[in-house]
Formats: structure tokens, C-alpha cells, sequence
């Protein structure tokens, strides 16, 4: 079966990726997965020792906000009602890293970049750099469309 996968970050750039991703998978007759990553800030790594904390279960509430901004933002781009077949996806991990890994199987991989202030002149950032040079299917960069107030 076709597949679109979306990655989404909460940024506006992200949520008219969404749209167009839904909109793509309409016309394609193809499944859409919308997939938002989330890390642990707290990780520590190299020859430091962890300073102690109280016992709070970090993960649990790291998680619990990345599965709250990946609802919000399905349910801000009415993906629901278009009657588009979709699955969401979170997944632990870096964003390029998680994005590649979901577009194994996919038909087209999707992202939104929003270059402004002194990062203006380059066309994508980190993310979309490693997905355009490593996705194993095409790679669609939406950029937003400035509103109209």
C-alpha cells in the first residue's frame, strides 16, 4: 500500500506540511503517518557523572508532552475529518534519524522548513539537509505560506 510520511514539530512550517502531506495522500490514495520525535534533555553521556535529582519520572512526562503536541497538532490541521487513512507515530530519537527510519517503506517523505532571521540564507536546516542526502524515497520541503492579517 502507498504511504506518506510527515514529520511534525509543533512549528507552522510543520502543521501546513501536515496539510499538504494529508492532501498529498488523498490524491495518492495512500496511507498518511504523521510521526513526531522527542528526546531526553537530560541524558548525559562521556566520563560525567549524573548530578543527583529528585525522583521524578522524567521519561514518563517528556513523553506524555510529546504525545500531547502530536494530538494538538493533528487535531489544529483537521487531518481527522478528511477521511485520509493515517497512524500516528512517536518515536524516541533524533528527528532526521526517526524521519529516515520512517520512510523505509514510504512512497514520498514529508517536512516543513521555516529559514528566517540570520538562518534565512540557508534553504534547510540540519534536519532537512540529512533527510534530502539520506531518505530512501522522495523528499518534499513545504515551506509556509505568510498569512494574510
Amino acid at each position: 500500500m502507498a504511504s506518506v510520511v510527515v514529520g511534525i514539530d509543533g512549528t507552522e512550517a510543520s502543521r501546513q506540511a501536515l496539510r499538504w502531506a494529508a492532501d498529498e495522500a488523498e490524491l495518492r490514495g495512500a496511507a498518511l503517518r504523521v510521526v513526531h520525535s522527542w528526546s531526553r534533555p537530560y541524558a548525559v553521556s562521556g566520563p560525567y557523572p549524573q548530578t543527583s535529582r529528585p525522583k521524578i519520572d522524567e521519561e514518563d512526562t517528556e513523553r506524555r508532552l510529546a504525545e500531547e503536541l502530536l494530538d494538538q497538532e493533528v487535531a489544529a490541521t483537521g487531518v481527522e475529518v478528511t477521511g485520509v487513512r493515517f497512524e500516528r507515530e512517536l518515536v524516541e530519537g533524533p528527528p532526521a534519524k526517526t524521519l529516515i527510519d520512517a520512510a523505509q517503506h514510504a512512497d514520498l517523505l514529508v517536512i516543513g522548513s521555516d529559514r528566517r532571521g540570520r538562518l534565512a540564507h540557508e534553504p534547510l536546516g540540519r534536519v532537512g539537509r540529512e533527510c534530502v542526502q539520506h531518505s530512501p524515497c522522495p523528499v518534499v520541503i513545504v515551506r509556509p505560506t505568510p498569512s494574510r492579517e
